[in-house]
């Protein structure tokens, strides 16, 4: 009779997955911190250049999510225009999202084939 020794991998996997995951999530949150950059210089809100820079994101990877925005003060009001001051060309932020999402999806698609070629 042999011994047969068996052995779990599943830490080492799901680690693995997390990190697959968390380097799709990034690409696809950098590649929406561009389009937002974008958006803020093709509508003028440049004055300083703090906005552009103030443009970020965090990885969430325990819930799976990226969670992106702006850090500077006034950046609010630019994107709700109304809400304390009229800036003319709002929503950089929401049209950042809602105009690539087929962008995004390719972009995960191309950071997760990275992992399997």
């Amino acid at each position: 009779m042999s011994d047969v020794k068996f052995t779990s991998n599943k830490r080492a996997v799901m680690g693995e997955a997390e990190r697959m995951a968390g380097g799709i999530l990034s690409a696809v949150c950098m590649a929406y911190d561009g389009n937002a950059v974008g958006y803020i210089t093709q509508r003028g809100h440049v004055d300083t250049g703090l906005m552009r820079a103030s443009q970020t994101h965090q990885l969430d990877l325990q819930n799976k999510q990226g969670i992106v925005g702006n850090t500077a003060e006034y950046a609010v009001h630019v994107e709700m225009p109304g809400l304390t001051r009229r800036w003319d060309g709002g929503k950089f932020m929401q049209d950042a999202l809602n105009n690539y999402l087929q962008e995004y999806q390719q972009e995960a698609e191309a950071a997760a084939r990275q992992y399997f070629n």
